[in-house]
This record gives structure tokens, C-alpha cells and sequence, in this order.
């Protein structure tokens, strides 16, 4: 619709909501009650979705009103609103899909309320996008995932829409099967909303039921993305209620903390050594999690020839699953592996997971993880301009995903760098910032920081430390810009 310029907002608004009216008024009856059924779906929908949710429930005998909407006739119907603009029909995907304009939407929702038809067709709608989240988690880490992370992309705002129905409507169980569907393409994807929506079914359950181990590694895992300090106790409680731990939400997120944020040798060690143990019932991300994190924890810690075979055994099920997760995963142990002896063969090898990871998604999890480690390896050397840039962008790339704790990590490089670039004193109230949210900073970063200022670092560590990370990076992007500045006004 074109919706006519000036005047005042509230005029434009009626005058579009006159003209969806005058349109709805026109449609047929089978039109119209396909119109006001398709307001239950949120950002889109397929020629599936609206055959499984949308249709009458004809069994043979039964009278055909002039209404009802039948299987066959949904494809017509449907391209009968697309014609009377009621519905836009987008072709530039490899699967069609048809979309609503919000306020097209709103009103096909009051008309469904009308009609008391609301509760059906959203349990309908429910029902099918909880059964695709959990189809589509089948996918993940297989040859079909690209597609997988299609599909669960496009749909994301109708998953969102399922659980709100779920959980409102008080179906606690499907609410939760949902949200554990989610859960691992949700930390790939750095989609942290779904972590919320644990948090939320969490408490609403109690010790006793079967699924609050996992929520609770949800939870933990939303902790250890948000620098809580309360990730290490939701996830050891979780594992109290499940020793099994079969999702892996819990180790994952202990391991993180203990690898990531705290450098605890002796946690991880005890963490990752019992963690391959439990794999019997595993699920495949809780697997490929369990052999990453033992690379991790081997070649921080503990060098030994385990750490390669690991490394080796993940490129071999990446490679024969055609995953590019596990591709993307399997890089980035290698290099962990490749790293010790020889560095510039650790960034190639990084670089050919990152391929893998971008095929994905720009936002991948293992994208973060993969260039945090180079610029982690680079920042030290290499042409000035060239590394502040590329800190730079690496650090806004976590930054506008709300991915707080790789920013915090970030800061440590971004330290080592400013301290090359003249800016010790604000490296020293990044490494202050890191602390102080819970972060401990590597030694590399300490030790050029304490390099260029001496004792003098401790009152800027101590400003810093008072510093939210959101602060944080205000101060880091700030002073990487006026380096790069300084650097171009001299050349």
C-alpha cells in the first residue's frame, strides 16, 4: 500500500488502516478466513507452514462451507491475497515465502479474535514450528546445516512466537523441548535471547523435574556470555541434578569459564578429563564440545600428544559429516595444536576455519573465537596501522553482537596493541576492566603492559576495574581511533 505523505502520524496511520479494510472487505469468505488464520504467523511464512497450520480440519463426509479453507486450495488462496497486496510473495530465496506488512498483520489478528478462532490456530502454529526447531537441531553438524541454518534463521521470529504461546498458555513441557532444541544453534549463532527464555521456564520448575539440569546449563551459559559471576554454581548445580549432563550446557559453560575467563589449570584439567567419560548419551554438540575443550585445556596447560590425536579425530568427523561447525571447530583445536611450534602455520590453518564458520554465518560463534586467536598471535607484531585497524574491527564486530565477554577478551589484545601504539596507560584500564568483570587478562597482555609503565599500570588497572565492559569499550574504541588518526596524520 502506498501510504500518503504529510500530515499528521495518527492521520496516515487511519488512512492505512481504512484502506486495509476496504481490501479485507473485498475478499471472499475462503480469502478472508485464510487472511485473518495467517496473522498467527511472525516474520514470514512458507506454502508448508500454512497447509500445516492453517487449513480446515475436513474429514470426508463432512459439509465444504464456502470458508473453508482446504489443502488443495491454499496455494490459490493464497496467491488470491497476494494479487489484492493483502500478503507479498518474496521470490528472491530458493524456497518462496510470503510475508504481512505489521499493520496488514494487527488487523488480520483482530479479525481472527472475531472469528474465536485465535487459541486453535495458534496451538496449531505452535505445535508445527516446535516440531521444526527440534527436525532442524537434527541437522545441525550434519551435511544439511547450511540449510538448517536457513530455515531456523528465517523462522526464528515464529520459534519466538511458539515459545511465548507455550509459555503463556502454561504448556511448560513444550515450552522447555523448544528452548533445548534452540539452545545449541542459538550459541552459534549468537542468538542469546533463547538463554532469557530458560532463564524464564527455570523458574517455573522445580529440583525434581527432568529438564531443570539443562535449563540451568542455560542459564550458565547465558552467565558466561554476560560475565555473571553466578555461571560456575548455576552449571555445577545442574550437574548435581544430571552427572550426565547429555546437552553438555553445563560442562560447556564451566569449561568456558575455567579456559576463558579464569585460567584455571587445575579445574579445567579435572573438568575436561572426566567430560569424555560421559559421552555415552550424548548429544553431538555436547561431544564435539567435550573433544574441543580438551584440546583447549591440553595445549594451555598440559602439552601432550593427546591434544593433536584429539585435534586430528575432530577434522576426521568434520570431514566426514561435510559440517562446517565442525569444520570451523576442528581448525580452530588444530591450530591450538599447530600454535606451539610453529605460529604462522597455527594462523593458516585458523584462516581455513574461519572460510568454514563465514559459510555459516558473518556471526558465528567459532568466527569470534577464530580471529580473537589470530589477532591474539598478531597483535605483537606486524605493521602498526595494519593491526590497529583489524583491532578495531574485530572488537566491533563482538561489540555489536552484545557479546560482552569476547569483547572483554578482546581487551587484553587490544592492550598489547595500544601499549605498541603509545597507549599503555589506557591498555592498563582495559586489562583494569577486564578484571573487574570477572576476566582475568593473559600473561602476554600483563607483561606489555607492565613493560611500557612499570608500577605506574596499577592506579589506571585500579580506574578501570570500576568500569562496566559496555565503558570499556567506549575508552578502547576511542583511543584505537586517535592512534589510527595520529598514525595518518604522520604519513
Amino acid at each position: 500500500f502506498r501510504i500518503l505523505r504529510g500530515g499528521r502520524r495518527g492521520g496516515r496511520h487511519e488512512t492505512l488502516r481504512d484502506t486495509v479494510r476496504w481490501s479485507y472487505e473485498s475478499l471472499d469468505e475462503r480469502e478472508a478466513a485464510l487472511f485473518a488464520r495467517l496473522s498467527v504467523f511472525a516474520g514470514g511464512f512458507t506454502l508448508d507452514a500454512v497447509q500445516a497450520v492453517c487449513v480446515d480440519d475436513l474429514r470426508s463426509g463432512d459439509p465444504l462451507t464456502d470458508a473453508a479453507v482446504a489443502d488443495d486450495d491454499v496455494l490459490e488462496v493464497l496467491l488470491a491475497l497476494a494479487d489484492k497486496s493483502m500478503v507479498v510473495a518474496d521470490r528472491g530465496l530458493d524456497r518462496v515465502r510470503f510475508v504481512m506488512l505489521d499493520t496488514i498483520r494487527q488487523f488480520g489478528q483482530e479479525q481472527l479474535d472475531r472469528r474465536a478462532e485465535s487459541a486453535v490456530f495458534r496451538r496449531r502454529h505452535a505445535d508445527y514450528f516446535a516440531a521444526l526447531a527440534q527436525e532442524q537441531r537434527g541437522r545441525l553438524l550434519t551435511a544439511a546445516e547450511a540449510d538448517a541454518w536457513d530455515v531456523l534463521g528465517m523462522e526464528w521470529a515464529n520459534i519466538r512466537t511458539a515459545f511465548d504461546t507455550e509459555a503463556v498458555e502454561g504448556d511448560i513441557e513444550a515450552a522447555i523441548a523448544i528452548v533445548v532444541a534452540v539452545g545449541w544453534f542459538a550459541t552459534f549463532s549468537m542468538r542469546f535471547e533463547a538463554f532469557s527464555w530458560a532463564s524464564e521456564l527455570l523458574d517455573r520448575v522445580d529440583d525434581a523435574h527432568p529438564r531443570r539440569a539443562a535449563l540451568l546449563g542455560l542459564r550458565a551459559m547465558r552467565a558466561y556470555f554476560t560475565l555473571d559471576d553466578d555461571a560456575v554454581a548455576l552449571a555445577e548445580a545442574g550437574l548435581a541434578l544430571d552427572p550426565v549432563d547429555a546437552d553438555g550446557f553445563c560442562r560447556s559453560s564451566l569449561a568456558a569459564v575455567y579456559l576463558n575467563n579464569l585460567h584455571a589449570a587445575s579445574a579445567s584439567a579435572a573438568l575436561t578429563g572426566a567430560w569424555i567419560t560421559h559421552l555415552d548419551d550424548a548429544s553431538p554438540e555436547n561431544r564435539l564440545w567435550a573433544e574441543a575443550f580438551r584440546v583447549f585445556h591440553l595445549t594451555s596447560h598440559d602439552p601432550r600428544p593427546e591434544a593433536a590425536e584429539r585435534a586430528e579425530a575432530l577434522l576426521r568427523e568434520a570431514t566426514a559429516t561435510g559440517s562446517a561447525t565442525r569444520l570451523a571447530l576442528a581448525q580452530w583445536a588444530r591450530g591450538l595444536v599447530a600454535s606451539v611450534p610453529d605460529r604462522d602455520e597455527a594462523l593458516r590453518i585458523w584462516d581455513d576455519g574461519l572460510d568454514a564458520a563465514r559459510s555459516l554465518s558473518a556471526g558465528h560463534l567459532c568466527v569470534h573465537l577464530l580471529i580473537g586467536l589470530q589477532l591474539h598471535f598478531a597483535a605483537g607484531r606486524g605493521e602498526l596501522a595494519v593491526t590497529l585497524r583489524r583491532c578495531r574491527d574485530t572488537l566491533q564486530l563482538a561489540y555489536d553482537q552484545h557479546y560482552l565477554v569476547g569483547t572483554s577478551h578482546l581487551f587484553g589484545v587490544t592492550a598489547i596493541v595500544l601499549a605498541r601504539a603509545g597507549r599503555a596507560e589506557t591498555g592498563a584500564v582495559l586489562l583494569g576492566a577486564m578484571e573487574g568483570n570477572g576476566h582475568l587478562p593473559r600473561p602476554n597482555a600483563s607483561r606489555a603492559v607492565a613493560r611500557a609503565l612499570g608500577d605506574d599500570a596499577e592506579p589506571h588497572a585500579a580506574s578501570g576495574a570500576q568500569l562496566t565492559v559496555n565503558e570499556a569499550a567506549a575508552t578502547a574504541f576511542a583511543a584505537l581511533d586517535d592512534a589510527l588518526m595520529e598514525i595518518d596524520t604522520v604519513s
